[in-house]
């Protein structure tokens, strides 16, 4: 059964507050000795420098000239704890680029020495992996240590942004429900990895070149899963999955979490598990029709032509989604056989449910085709299931409508 999503009583109302993102950070002078503050005026600046250098250093190439460094002593014994030293930093330097704290959002409750920590163990990691970068940037290194050492005593700085505009961004009214039970928007504010356009324009384009669609699904569902557990998403997500201009109101980097931004508005973090949902989704159905189908060119041409070239109706009638109407209020639209049993907390309040026929991969013809929804099997299933509906209206009453478009 699906969750009942009470945003969908009002689709069209459903806004995001976001804020201008500003250019870069200030110190606040409150308690904090101004002997401090001119000592280290410039330290934001060099902030800005460092990071650049790290976001841009070629920590992959690192990885592999390991399999070209020498690791053997003279005695010809391979030097274990070296080479596991090296990839250690390695893999820590790659991991470092992938979680870049951003200088001038930080908000007012962070603690500057933890920013200072992150560069200052990344820098050092690099330093140990490539000492020909410790001369020309040691001096920025020792500066960045001598600030944080005398931030041990000043426990109170902190670095704070200058004034934002917040604005209220409306999402248009275009919903569905994910095949995982996730509410998702499909053009959010037009980014076409939010509209599925692009992911299916990346498993077009593999398949029309022959190609096996390699998708890290795996990533997509522990990325699910981890959203799901701790009701916040990361910054790196943020850009990825809504790519909007502007940032969320609310951006915390936690003390036992150092350099990762974390988002908790609501709103915002069920946007992108929606996103990423329907990427899997989306993945999931193609992954199997590739190796389902003898002619995968030609029966993805057959495909759309079913369709009529309309992504949504792909979503809806093979990957398994729930289209929620934005004409017709309270309207789902659905491939499923059961459509009381999987939408029931939308029909007992009074939502309309239209089925319409699913397309499946017949695996053992290898092609495409509608669900044959006159064969017996089929028709024992949806039965089944209206007669939970009849039964349920009988009793309870005050239920929407089930039309059957097969």
């Amino acid at each position: 059964m699906i969750k009942y999503y009470k945003e969908l009583e009002r689709p069209a109302d459903f806004t995001l507050t976001l804020e201008s993102n500003p250019s870069d950070g200030f110190f606040n002078l409150s308690g904090i000795a101004f002997n401090f503050i001119n000592k280290y005026s410039t330290l934001i600046s060099k902030l800005n420098e460092i990071d650049l250098f790290i976001r841009i250093f070629k920590a992959q190439v690192e990885e592999v000239s390991l399999a070209l460094k020498n690791y053997f002593d003279h005695d010809g014994s391979f030097n274990v704890e070296l080479y596991q030293a090296d990839r250690e930093n390695v893999f820590d330097i790659i991991e470092a680029q992938k979680n870049m704290p951003s200088i001038g959002i930080i908000e007012d409750s962070e603690p500057l020495i933890y920013i200072l920590d992150f560069y200052i163990t990344t820098l050092k990691k690099i330093f140990y992996f490539y000492p020909c970068y410790k001369d020309p940037l040691n001096s920025d290194y020792l500066f960045l240590v001598n600030a944080r050492n005398d931030l041990l005593v000043h426990s109170k700085f902190i670095i704070k942004h200058p004034k934002k505009v917040t604005e209220s961004i409306k999402i248009p009214n275009s919903w569905y429900i994910t095949n995982y039970g996730d509410l998702y928007n499909n053009i959010v504010v037009g980014h076409s990895e939010t509209a599925s356009t692009s992911p299916f324009k990346t498993i077009k384009d593999s398949i029309y070149r022959g190609e096996t669609l390699t998708f890290s699904m795996q990533h997509l569902l522990k990325s699910m899963d981890a959203i799901k557990k701790t009701a916040t998403i990361s910054l790196l997500e943020y850009g990825d999955y809504l790519n909007i201009s502007l940032m969320p109101a609310n951006i915390i980097t936690r003390y036992d979490e150092p350099g990762v931004m974390k988002v908790y508005d609501p709103n915002i973090v069920m946007l992108t598990l929606g996103v990423i949902s329907a990427q899997a989704g989306l993945y999931s159905f193609f992954e199997y029709f590739q190796r389902s189908v003898e002619n995968p060119r030609a029966e993805l041409e057959k495909l759309e032509a079913m369709t009529v070239h309309f992504l949504p109706d792909i979503l809806v009638r093979c990957a398994g989604f729930h289209k929620v109407e934005s004409i017709v209020s309270k309207t789902i639209t659905t491939s499923s056989l059961t459509p009381f049993e999987l939408l029931k907390e939308y029909i007992i309040r009074g939502w309309d449910v239209f089925v319409i026929p699913p397309i499946i991969v017949n695996k053992e013809k290898g092609v495409v085709e509608e669900l044959n929804t006159d064969s017996l099997f089929v028709q024992k299933h949806i039965e089944k299931d209206i007669k939970k509906y009849e039964l349920y209206k009988k009793t309870a009453g005050g239920c929407g409508k089930i039309e059957l478009c097969l």
